[in-house]
């Protein structure tokens, strides 16, 4: 190859882009890291245990694991490097995919209607280069990379990338070993994610704009290739179905989940929030506890936004524009975890991995259509600074990122500026900061951010609570109740299960703090309103039985005792407590026995 070729930009832009997540290496399991990897046992032998019948469980994605943990063990630091590794490889995939579509469309002078000027200034392989360079740098990945779990996204996309890439060669092939390919290439994607069922949608819409002259043309020649598709996600969706009802892994139709028309209309919302951040990644966030909508009219406009999104995208793919195409493809990869199967967690960054690639290429046919009427930006220096310039600000953007990534307290920290109502990410930094020895900086930042939140006149009651807890934890002479009070009055014991655990969390510190004035009735009642708002509470069940215990009141005791021991087995002390208890008892009752005897 020549020095100029496009394959050394690659090499340049991978580069780059390990550069940009280098920070990354040196981050801790976090968030269903610590649950799926470092838990569980079957990835801690080779061959691990998987289960391969069904597809759901993601056993190509516990095969990775396990290979990792085969060579380093539990050492976050090549699982990282694999999901880096993945990352590139995704990325040169759809350098290849771009190629083979424009090269197709260019060869039959379909160029011509995505852009005024036809094909980008830098030419079928440059612009493929540049495509993935704006999509590997573009800090909307980084949630996939730099979350370890989320190596399932990383795996389906290559497949779903891969089986389009096996579709154009098999156009051109005259034998079917790329159906073959196809075949197989789909069949991995389902075994690390089910979502890589949509590769077939669209793959059928690029077969009939770019290879197929009409329908019954891609059917006549593919028909039995797009079948097995069909066969396995059905198949699938079968074995998922039991899960789905119970609401298990997080999807289904759970208490805790949203109706499916409630969840489909937040969805509408969610969309332009994700497109907001593929042009200005400013606040990316791994939890967003987005709240689902109180009724569909409150979404009104964002549903109108998006139908108009989806009906112009239809429109543009009927006049044959590959614009039409990418925008229908962003529905389509959106779709499993984004309309008729609601999901526990709303948004999540990562669910747009593959489909910012789709957004990207839209911008870019849509800035090239806008500078070719511009007779300076006609000029390749122009096009390539402008290229430059965004791509050096998605790497600064990227490494920032990648940095939050490096250590547990800088990324529940970053998401709990983005979201500091989020009682969960407050308690995973609490967390974080107790495994990192870093408890005076989490001091800090919750007094800074509940100063700053009330001064925009917000109210911060899950801050409060946090707060009012390390306050009570480091000894300092502050007085907490108002702290505890503003948490008790803002949160709600009707929520979501982890703002009614915050709930808890202040009923039983107000509590601790009832014990310490004496006033025991007091004490006791905040203990119980905690275990109303969250039934597994082991440490109020604990001190309820020892205020019983105190009163001589012991089968309270011993049935408070019970409690706490039946939520949390391993709480040793909460088990001498009940057997002292239960002795108590037992001697009370031989005491009144043998006074009844002697009477």
């Amino acid at each position: 190859m020549r020095l100029k070729s496009p394959f050394y930009l690659l090499l340049i832009i991978s580069f780059l882009t390990v550069l940009a997540y280098i920070p990354v290496l040196r981050g801790p399991f976090v968030f269903d890291d610590v649950n799926v990897i470092a838990n569980d046992p079957a990835l801690k032998t080779y061959p691990p245990s998987l289960q391969w019948w069904n597809p759901a469980s993601r056993p190509l994605v516990g095969l990775t694991f396990s290979f990792n943990y085969l060579l380093g063990g539990l050492d976050p630091w090549g699982f990282h490097l694999t999901s880096i590794a993945l990352h590139l490889g995704c990325g040169w995939l759809i350098a290849e995919l771009a190629r083979l579509i424009l090269m197709k469309r260019a060869s039959v002078g379909l160029d011509k209607k995505d852009s005024p000027s036809g094909t980008c200034r830098f030419g079928v392989k440059g612009c493929a280069v540049l495509l993935t360079a704006f999509w590997l740098l573009h800090p909307m990945s980084s949630s996939a990379v730099a979350y370890i779990v989320q190596r399932s996204e990383i795996l389906a996309a290559c497949a779903i990338v891969g089986f389009q890439i096996a579709i154009i060669r098999d156009a051109a092939a005259s034998h079917r070993r790329w159906q073959l390919v196809a075949a197989a290439v789909f069949v991995a994607g389902m075994y690390s994610k089910v979502n890589t069922v949509s590769a077939l949608p669209i793959a059928l819409l690029l077969d009939r704009l770019v290879l197929s002259h009409s329908w019954q043309d891609v059917f006549r020649r593919r028909g039995l290739l797009y079948l097995v598709p069909v066969v396995i996600g059905t198949s699938a969706f079968a074995i998922m179905l039991p899960a789905l009802r119970r609401g298990d892994a997080g999807v289904g139709f759970a208490t805790e989940i949203p109706t499916i028309p409630i969840y489909l209309t937040t969805q509408s919302r969610v969309l332009w929030h994700y497109l907001s951040l593929c042009v200005w990644p400013s606040d990316l966030c791994i939890d967003y506890r987005w709240s689902p909508v109180a009724s569909i009219g409150e979404a009104v406009p964002w549903i109108a936004l998006t139908l108009g999104l989806l009906i112009t995208g239809i429109w543009l793919y009927l006049r044959g524009m590959i614009i039409g195409w990418l925008v229908l493809s962003v529905f389509l990869l959106l779709s499993p975890t984004s309309t008729f199967i609601p999901v526990t967690d709303i948004a999540l960054d990562h669910r747009m991995y593959l489909a910012t690639a789709a957004v990207i290429a839209s911008l870019m046919i849509i800035v090239q259509g806008v500078m070719s009427r511009l007779r300076w930006a006609n000029d390749t220096w122009v096009v390539g600074f402008v290229a430059g310039s965004i791509l050096i600000a998605m790497f600064v953007r990227t490494s920032i990122r990648a940095n939050d990534w490096s250590n547990g307290f800088d990324l529940w920290r970053s998401t709990v500026l983005t979201v500091p109502h989020n009682p969960r990410a407050l308690q995973n930094l609490t967390n974080a900061a107790d495994q990192e020895g870093r408890r005076h900086e989490l001091l800090a930042f919750l007094e800074t951010l509940r100063v700053t939140l009330n001064a925009k006149g917000q109210a911060a009651p899950a801050v409060a609570s946090r707060l009012a807890e390390e306050v009570m934890k480091s000894g300092q002479p502050v007085d907490v109740e108002p702290l505890l009070t503003e948490a008790i009055k803002g949160l709600s014991s009707t929520g979501p299960i982890d703002e009614r655990q915050e709930l808890a969390a202040a009923q039983v510190n107000l509590g601790l703090l009832r014990l310490q004035q004496g006033q025991l009735a007091s004490a006791e009642k905040h203990f119980k309103l905690a275990i109303a708002s969250n039934a597994k509470q082991a440490f109020a069940y604990a001190i309820l039985g020892d205020l019983a215990y105190q009163r001589r009141d012991y089968e309270a005791a011993v049935k408070h005792f019970q409690q706490a021991v039946a939520i949390n087995p391993d709480w040793d002390q909460a088990k001498r407590d009940l057997e002292k208890t239960q002795n108590a008892l037992l001697s009370e009752k031989n005491n009144r026995d043998a006074t009844q005897t002697t009477q």
